[in-house]
C-alpha cells in the first residue's frame, strides 16, 4: 500500500478494497490481465465507491483526471453525478464507444455545424438581421435537441476504433448494475482492464435472452464480485435517503 494512503481517514475495508485492487492491477499490468479484465467493487449507497475508487487509481499511479483513464456510466444522469464527485470528462458509455452512422447522426452534424455557423456570423450582421439570425439560431437548437430526444433505437450505432477507451490504461464505470449485454461486450472489446462500480442491491440491467450483465447472471442473481463494501460512510449516514434504503435491506 503506497504511504499516503496510510495518513487518510480510511476504514480497514475500504483500506483493503484499495490493496486488493492495487494487487490486481500491478500483477495484472506485470503479467497480462488474461481472464481478469475487470475488476468490480459492490456496495450500497453510502459505502464510498466512488472515493475508494479515486483513491484506488492513485494508489496504482493513475490521475484519475488523466485521459489514461476513462469515466464512464451507463446513463448521462449517472456521468453527470460522476463529474460532481469529482471525475472530471465522465461521459455516458455511448458517446465513449458509439457513433451514430444513420440519416439522424448526419442531420445532427449537419445542423451543429450550422448552428457554429449563425453564431459566428451575429457580429458581423447589421442590427437588422442580427434579430432574423438570432431566431434561425433558436430554431436550429430546437430542431437539434428534438433529434437528439428520439430513442436510441431510431439511431443505428457503430464501435468507434478511434474511442479513447481503445489507448487508455483503464476504464472506470460507475453504476455499473446497469450495464450488460451488447453493450458490456462491447466495451470490454477495446481489451483494457475495467474497474466497475456498482451496487448489487439495485435491479438487474434489462436484457435480452441469455444476456447476463456485470453484476447479475441470467436469472438476476447477484454474481461474485471482487470487493464488497459493507459499512456506510459517515458523511452518509445522515442521509434519510440512506438511512431508508438500508432499513428496507436489512
Amino acid at each position: 500500500m503506497i504511504d499516503s494512503l496510510n495518513d487518510l481517514d480510511l476504514t480497514e475495508e475500504q483500506l483493503r478494497c484499495i490493496d486488493s485492487f492495487q494487487t490486481w492491477f500491478q500483477n495484472g499490468s506485470k503479467h497480462g490481465f488474461g481472464r481478469r479484465p475487470k475488476f468490480r467493487i459492490a456496495g450500497p449507497a453510502g459505502s464510498g465507491k466512488s472515493t475508494i475508487a479515486l483513491w484506488a487509481l492513485r494508489a496504482v499511479g493513475l490521475d484519475p483526471l488523466s485521459p489514461h483513464v476513462v469515466k464512464v456510466a451507463y446513463t448521462w444522469k449517472a456521468s453527470m453525478v460522476m463529474r460532481q464527485k469529482g471525475l472530471v470528462g465522465s461521459q455516458t458509455i455511448h458517446s465513449s464507444i458509439y457513433i451514430p452512422v444513420d440519416d439522424v447522426g448526419e442531420q445532427i452534424k449537419e445542423m451543429r455545424s450550422r448552428l457554429l455557423k449563425l453564431r459566428g456570423s451575429l457580429g458581423s450582421v447589421s442590427p437588422e438581421k442580427r434579430e432574423e439570425v438570432a431566431k434561425e439560431i433558436e430554431h436550429v437548437s430546437i430542431a437539434i435537441k428534438l433529434l437528439q430526444d428520439r430513442s436510441d433505437d431510431d439511431i443505428q450505432w457503430v464501435l468507434n476504433p478511434n474511442s479513447a477507451v481503445a489507448g487508455c490504461k483503464l476504464v472506470l464505470c460507475d453504476e455499473a448494475s446497469m450495464v450488460g449485454g451488447k453493450i458490456q461486450e462491447d466495451l470490454e472489446s477495446y481489451d483494457v482492464p475495467i474497474l466497475y462500480l456498482g451496487d448489487g442491491f439495485q435491479l438487474p440491467a434489462i436484457l435480452d435472452g441469455d444476456e447476463e450483465s456485470v453484476f447479475f447472471d441470467k436469472n438476476g442473481i447477484l454474481l461474485p464480485v471482487d470487493f464488497t463494501l459493507t459499512q456506510i460512510h459517515r458523511q452518509a449516514e445522515g442521509s434519510p435517503i440512506i438511512r431508508y434504503s438500508r432499513a428496507l435491506r436489512e
